[in-house]
């Protein structure tokens, strides 16, 4: 009996851990990523740890309106040639916020906002809190990417500054492991 449960619990945790593996549709760069630092197996660090990175965000804008961003967002899209990507996220006026369809295939995050967190080079709108912990959790901002290299996200904002002039750079820690 006990051999058996083992074989039932080993299989269970090898399903797990294929579906956290397994597509994403909301992870826009599949190339896995490194922590900024190699976790050592013998430390008393959590294995947890290796989950995470840091990474540059270039925010374009900020506010609390969203159809007032939305409009900023295409805009900048259109006079930088740089492509937006919602994610097949949209604002949703009876929850009032930002979210994935209804009928997302996701079953988690269905109906709810699902924050964008790996290296692109795209427009978005997103939640400020998803970046830095020191902001209002309804304050939204369009995020002009997320970058590995601290010089990218520089080289970013210098050019987007030009349209957007309030256009700012923040270092983000970012969780990449499995959301399910």
């Amino acid at each position: 009996m006990k051999t058996k449960l083992r074989l039932v619990a080993a299989l269970m945790l090898c399903v797990g851990i294929v579906s956290c593996q397994g597509n994403d549709e909301h992870q826009p760069n599949k190339t896995p990523i490194a922590a900024p630092h190699p976790i050592d197996r013998n430390s008393t660090v959590s294995n947890d740890e290796q989950d995470y990175v840091v990474l540059y965000a270039v925010m374009a804008d900020t506010g609390y309106n969203y159809r007032v961003l939305d409009k900023r967002m295409y805009e900048i899209s259109g006079a930088l040639h740089i492509p937006v990507d919602t994610m097949g996220r949209y604002y949703d006026d009876k929850k009032g916020k930002i979210v994935l369809s209804d009928t997302d295939e996701d079953e988690m995050y269905r109906g709810q906002y699902f924050p964008r967190r790996f290296p692109s080079t795209h427009l978005s709108m997103e939640y400020y809190t998803t970046y830095a912990n020191d902001s209002s959790a309804v304050l939204m901002v369009i995020c002009a990417g997320l970058y590995e290299k601290e010089a990218d996200a520089d080289s970013v904002l210098t050019s987007i500054k030009i349209k957007a002039p309030k256009a700012f750079k923040v270092s983000a820690r970012m969780y990449l492991g499995c959301m399910h």
